[in-house]
């Protein structure tokens, strides 16, 4: 394997940072919680669930793009067919 990551090996070790991540995220509304009085608290509630939801989003967009082909295969896949690839066209009804 030419230095390549095993997809799996790859999201097997984003787990542990992602629930880290979870964790500092819970940590931090809990001392908002602590600090401010509810209205403030609710101000920032939703921000704090965006920044959960970011942390998913990031890890499911390496998880991706690491069992997505490179551009190193899909050059090599032009080289051994003989043809580019192009995207087709859709039909407009």
């Amino acid at each position: 394997m030419q230095g390549r990551i095993d997809p799996a090996d790859l999201s097997a070790g984003l787990k542990p940072l992602q629930a880290d991540a979870h964790e500092v995220i819970a940590l931090r509304d809990d001392r908002l919680y602590e600090m401010r009085s509810q209205e403030d608290f609710q101000l920032v509630q939703k921000p704090v669930e965006w920044s959960r939801d970011l942390v998913d989003v990031a890890v499911g967009l390496v998880n991706s793009s690491a069992k997505s082909p490179t551009n190193s295969q899909l050059s090599q896949r032009e080289a051994n067919n003989g043809t580019r690839f192009r995207p087709q066209a859709k039909e407009l009804a």
